[in-house]
This record gives C-alpha cells, sequence and structure tokens, in this order.
C-alpha cells in the first residue's frame, strides 16, 4: 500500500549506485550532463551507497530540476539493539525459503520464482526484522547450509546470508515510501536494478536501463580479488587463476546473477553501449526484453 500521494512528483526518477553526486567519474559526469541537458523534466535521485563513511561532501551541485533526492547506505541495514525482544519473532517462513531458494541455491531459477519474491518485496511480505531476526530466516539458512554449502564453515555462510539479504530488505522499505515518479532509470543492474524493479512493479510505470558496462561482470572482477572474502584453509589451497572459485565467492556472485536477473526481466527498454554487452545481457536473462543498442 502507497504511504505517499499517488500523484508524481517527479518526471524521471534516476536510480544511481556508488556515482553521482558523491563520485567523480565518467558515468557520474554523464548523469550531470543527463540532467543538466533536461531542464524541462523534473528527477527525483535515490543514491545508494555502501558505507556511509566512505562518501565525503558531494562533487556535484544538486540542480535546480532535482525536486527530490534520498540517500541510503547499505551497510545501514544493521539495527543493533533489539535482538533480544525481535528474535522471539516467527516469521514468515514460505516466504523465507522461497528468498533463499531464489538467491542463494544453486539451482537454476525458474522466471516464477523471480516474480514471487520480487512480490514479496513489494508487499512487505517478508521485513528486515524478519531477516534479522526470525526463526523462519534461521531455518531457510540452516536448511540451505545443510543441502548445498561445501564450505564448512557455518559462521560464514550465515553471515554472507545476513550481509547479502538486509539491505535488500532496508530498500524494500525505502521503496514502499519513495515519492512517485512517471519513468524510472536506472544506469546499472545491482541493487539499483533491483531497486528499480520493486519500484515498477509498485507503481506500474515505464523502467528503462542504459548500461555503461556488466555489472554482474564488473562484481565478479571485484569477487575474484576480494580479500575480505573469508576462506577454509581447504578452499584457500585452491587459489590461482585456474582454481575453483571459493563457495562464499560463489554465493556473491550468484547473488547479483539473481538480483541482475530480476532487473532485466522488468525493465524495457534496455540499452547497452555495444553489440557485445547486448549479448551479455541477453546470456544473463533470455526471457527479458532484447537490449538495444544505440546507433
Amino acid at each position: 500500500m502507497n504511504t505517499h500521494s499517488s500523484e508524481p512528483v517527479a518526471d524521471i526518477c534516476l536510480l544511481l549506485e556508488g556515482t553521482w553526486p558523491y563520485v567523480r567519474g565518467g558515468v557520474s559526469s554523464w548523469v550531470n550532463q543527463l540532467i543538466l541537458g533536461l531542464p524541462e523534466l523534473t528527477f527525483s535521485v535515490f543514491f545508494i551507497g555502501g558505507q556511509r563513511e566512505s562518501y565525503g561532501s558531494r562533487h556535484y551541485a544538486i540542480p535546480a530540476n532535482v525536486v527530490h533526492l534520498e540517500e541510503h547506505f547499505l551497510e545501514s541495514a544493521w539495527r543493533p539493539g533489539d535482538g533480544v525482544v525481535a528474535a522471539k519473532r516467527e516469521g514468515p517462513r514460505q516466504v523465507m525459503r522461497e528468498l533463499h531458494a531464489f538467491l542463494h541455491h544453486p539451482e537454476e531459477p525458474m522466471a516464477e520464482q523471480g516474480e514471487r519474491v520480487l512480490k514479496h518485496l513489494v508487499s512487505g511480505a517478508a521485513s528486515l526484522d524478519d531477516v534479522l531476526h526470525s526463526r523462519a530466516n534461521w531455518e531457510a539458512i540452516t536448511e540451505g547450509y545443510g543441502s548445498h554449502c561445501s564450505d564448512p564453515s557455518f559462521i560464514n555462510y550465515f553471515w554472507t546470508l545476513r550481509t547479502m539479504q538486509a539491505p535488500l530488505l532496508m530498500l524494500a522499505e525505502a521503496a514502499r515510501k519513495m515519492p512517485r515518479a512517471r519513468v524510472l532509470h536506472s544506469i546499472s543492474t545491482g541493487y539499483a536494478g533491483l531497486l528499480g524493479s520493486m519500484l515498477q512493479q509498485h507503481w506500474q510505470c515505464a523502467y528503462l536501463i542504459s548500461e555503461h558496462g556488466i555489472y554482474t561482470k564488473e562484481r565478479k572482477i571485484d569477487l575474484a580479488q576480494a580479500s575480505w572474502i573469508s576462506e577454509s584453509p581447504d578452499e584457500a589451497l585452491r587459489t590461482g587463476l585456474d582454481a575453483e572459485v571459493s563457495y562464499i565467492r560463489r554465493l556473491w556472485i550468484r547473488f547479483f546473477e539473481r538480483i541482475g536477473l530480476l532487473a532485466y526481466r522488468s525493465a524495457d527498454p534496455i540499452i547497452s553501449l555495444y553489440s557485445g554487452n547486448r549479448d551479455r545481457q541477453i546470456a544473463r536473462s533470455p526471457m527479458a526484453p532484447t537490449p538495444v543498442v544505440p546507433e
């Protein structure tokens, strides 16, 4: 249910992850030029960052035609201090099982699974408290670990899933409160793309993705080099260019692939920089609209 007026406050809602107005670079410059180049249109902006401390002051002034700006930082999804009382929550068991099966389990997901998960997120059928404190989520974690995890460390598995899930539910809560716009536009998949999927279903409006790069490919490169991912001693012995990727790294890759799948299937049109990227987008979501390459 909407908690705000159904009347749009902006023409275009830009969904931005780790770019404008805090980070300088080609993509941020492109966003800035887009806003300034369309003074006849109004924009709302939903900025997603990681740690609040990682971002200093804004590098770009906010133009007059940006009528709404929200900033959300993924690590703020943690709410320590209320666990003792909230831990008694039972939570929605079927919803949590479907969330885990789609986002984390290795079986290739069906389109219907993604649609159900998206509806759960949009409707509020699962809450941030359910992820952090419910028995239902604990059961889904332990079942998934016993059935699928090849990493002997339950601690690694538990905290990895918790780190993935909490920001999604935080964004889902924010999406339900976001003022409506006529059109959605994200410049990546990832968290911004998932947010676009949720808002598109919530508002039933047009949703455009224009990817400057391929988000999932970039995250795979980052994850292959990430030193913050803890590996078991057995998996550490398999390091090397041709070694099997550790289970926790594969868990992260799968997560970004699955939320990217939701974004690709929700957006139309999808715009790519060149035919090579278009082919990658199609390969990652064969049931999504065919991406367009600008001439």
